[in-house]
C-alpha cells in the first residue's frame, strides 16, 4: 500500500468512484424529474434507464480498447484521458442539460472515460507491485473503489438535496451543483507518477 505506484493508482480508483457512483445514482433521478419543475424529462423508469444503455455500450466498447490504447500512450496517460473525458462529461452536464440527446452524448463521453480508467487500474498495479502480491493489491483497489462510490453518493446526496422545491424535487440548481462535484472529484489525480515495481522488496517489508 506505501508503494507510490499502488496508493496513486488506489486514489484514482477512490476519486472515479466517486464520480461514477455518483452519476449513476441521481443521472436516472434527473431524467425521470416532472417537466413541471423547470427541469427534467418526466420519463419512466424504463425509459430512464434506456437512456443510461449508450453510455454502458460506450463503457464497454473502451474496456476492449483499453489495453492498445495503453500500449501505445502507456497506462498512466491513458488513465488520466479516461479521467478527463469523464470529467468533461459532467461539467457538460453540469450546464447542458435541455434536451435528452445532449444528455445521452454527454453520458456516452463519462462511459468511454470510465472504460478506459476502469480498464487500467488493474493493469497499473499489476506495474507496480511484485506477481506474488499482484492478487491482494488488485482486491483492494477494487474495494478502495467501491469506498469511493459510498463516498460520492453520500456526499451527492447532501449536495442535491440541499435546497428543495415546495414539491419535494430538487431544485436544478441543486442537481447542477452535484454533478459540479462529480466533475472536480474525477480530477483529483496524484500529479506523482506510477513506478514500475523492478527490484524485488526486501522478504518482510510492507
Amino acid at each position: 500500500m506505501a508503494l507510490r505506484g499502488v496508493w496513486s493508482t488506489n486514489l484514482v480508483a477512490l476519486t472515479i468512484g466517486v464520480a461514477m457512483f455518483g452519476s449513476f445514482a441521481f443521472l436516472p433521478q434527473f431524467n425521470q424529474t416532472p417537466s413541471e419543475t423547470g427541469y427534467g424529462f418526466s420519463l419512466s423508469v424504463t425509459e430512464a434507464g434506456h437512456m443510461m444503455l449508450p453510455s454502458s455500450a460506450a463503457s464497454f466498447a473502451c474496456g476492449l480498447m483499453a489495453a492498445r490504447l495503453a500500449a501505445w500512450l502507456g497506462v498512466r496517460t491513458t488513465i488520466l484521458l479516461g479521467s478527463a473525458a469523464s470529467s468533461v462529461a459532467l461539467a457538460v452536464i453540469t450546464f447542458v442539460h435541455e434536451r435528452i440527446w445532449e444528455v445521452v452524448a454527454a453520458s456516452c463521453l463519462s462511459g468511454i472515460g470510465i472504460g478506459l480508467v476502469f480498464a487500467n487500474l488493474a493493469n497499473a498495479i499489476v506495474d507496480a507491485v511484485p506477481t506474488e502480491q499482484t492478487g491482494v493489491a488488485i482486491g483492494m483497489n477494487a474495494n478502495i473503489r467501491t469506498v469511493g462510490g459510498a463516498i460520492g453518493a453520500a456526499v451527492a446526496t447532501t449536495i442535491v438535496t440541499a435546497d428543495l422545491l415546495p414539491s419535494g424535487y430538487p431544485t436544478e440548481r441543486g442537481y447542477m451543483n452535484g454533478f459540479a462535484f462529480m466533475a472536480i472529484a474525477a480530477l483529483l489525480i496524484p500529479a506523482v507518477p506510477p513506478r514500475p515495481y523492478d527490484t524485488p522488496r526486501p522478504k518482510g517489508s510492507a
